[in-house]
């Protein structure tokens, strides 16, 4: 089929100044040269540790062991879709990567559309990217791959939705609406990644059973859960859902305030921001109480209260109690993108029973990636299922 590029008011990223090249070699389902361009990459973004550590643990997800085990989940033969086109969101840099690396590994051509303009982490993946293209060993990756930025136009998003194999919208509900106002072809596969919400689960009666040291540990990474990306990524809880004891309810919440400071990884969010969004909930909702710890807003609301669709950011986080996880009744239809548990293993099964989440971690894990998001298999997706 021939493809026509729309050329106007289009910026290319990643060393690339044009279509030309542009998805002239196929390549396959988890193609070697792929994985040999992913392992250089890998080992590029490792190198930032120090000035970037949110790009050196995307370097570590993508380590050549990890690639091996995601392959062995693929039985069977599959075959691209063709072209895919991302509207990557502008909270989390690494999300357009990620999303252009599962069409990649599915051996699909992408146009990824970035923010219009780049935070530190984004140059930076782009001018990477583009001393990696510039190779000749990685030549029919870089012609496989197109990264574009443009302001908001109608024009240019309908004429790359018409020639999408795949469609892959990130950035939320408003994004989606957009998005339903340019039509695709028929065959066209789409990902949709719509707001979510988060929740940790604390049991206090766990908490009891912990020594200081374990507990400092765990507030230390509940928060880089909670603050990193000013609150702003889907998986980092906006919800504190406590079962049990009360008695180190505040103990715990006061060291989740000191650790802010000790977040290094973190977009930080100004002291009025968080006024003005406190001060929102505050009006918006019928609260029982609020504390404040250092840079984190705790806001108590009763339990019938209904507030998995609203904004918690800027280090505010909503609280509701519970006597004992049995006490806890689950809201048809609400599933949260990501459950942050700390409790006991004994009681892990009874809390993944009643609170209906996409993924299960431990603290400090909420904001790691994972192929299977939103509970769905991003690079299954972006293939064909090939039947013999």
């Amino acid at each position: 089929m021939q493809r026509h590029f729309p050329i106007n008011g289009i910026n290319f990223e990643a060393g690339h100044c044009s279509w030309q090249g542009f998805a002239e070699e196929p390549i396959s389902f988890f193609d070697p040269e792929c994985l040999a361009f992913i392992e250089a990459f890998s080992t590029c973004l490792l190198k930032e540790a120090n000035e970037l550590p949110n790009l050196a643990a995307l370097g570590f997800f993508l380590r050549p062991s990890q690639l091996k085990a995601l392959r062995n989940n693929y039985v069977g033969s599959y075959r691209p879709r063709g072209l895919s086109f991302h509207i990557s969101p502008s909270n989390v840099a690494s999300t357009a990567i990620f999303s252009w690396l599962c069409s990649l590994l599915a051996g699909n051509f992408s146009i990824v559309r970035l923010s219009s303009s780049l935070n530190q982490e984004q140059q930076r993946l782009m001018s990477i990217l583009g001393e990696l293209f510039e190779q000749k060993k990685h030549q029919k990756i870089s012609q496989a791959t197109r990264f574009i930025r443009y302001q908001r136009s109608d024009e240019i998003n309908s004429e790359l939705s018409k020639i999408a194999d795949v469609r892959v919208l990130w950035g939320g509900d408003k994004t989606i609406q957009q998005f339903t106002h340019y039509s695709t072809p028929a065959h066209t596969a789409e990902l949709r990644f719509c707001d979510r919400y988060s929740v940790a689960v604390i049991d206090g009666d766990y908490l009891l059973s912990l020594d200081q040291a374990k507990l400092v540990e765990y507030a230390e990474k509940l928060t880089n859960d909670i603050i990193s990306f000013s609150q702003k990524a889907c998986s980092s809880p906006s919800f504190i859902y406590w079962f049990g004891s009360l008695n180190m309810q505040q103990h715990f919440f006061e060291s989740l305030g000191k650790a802010v400071k000790s977040i290094v990884n973190k977009e930080h969010y100004s002291a009025n921001e968080q006024l003005v969004s406190s001060q929102y909930i505050a009006m918006a909702n019928n609260l029982q109480k609020s504390l404040k710890c250092n840079e984190l807003y705790f806001h108590w609301a009763s339990l019938n209260e209904q507030l998995h669709h609203q904004s918690a950011q800027n280090g505010n986080v909503f609280v509701k109690e519970y006597p004992a996880i049995g006490a806890y009744s689950p809201s048809i239809g609400l599933i949260a993108q990501t459950c942050v548990v700390l409790t006991s293993a004994e009681k892990l099964p009874v809390i993944q029973s009643k609170i209906a989440a996409d993924r299960y971690v431990k603290p400090g894990q909420a904001l790691s990636l994972d192929w299977v998001w939103d509970g769905m298999d991003i690079i299954a997706l972006n293939s064909r299922r090939v039947m013999m």
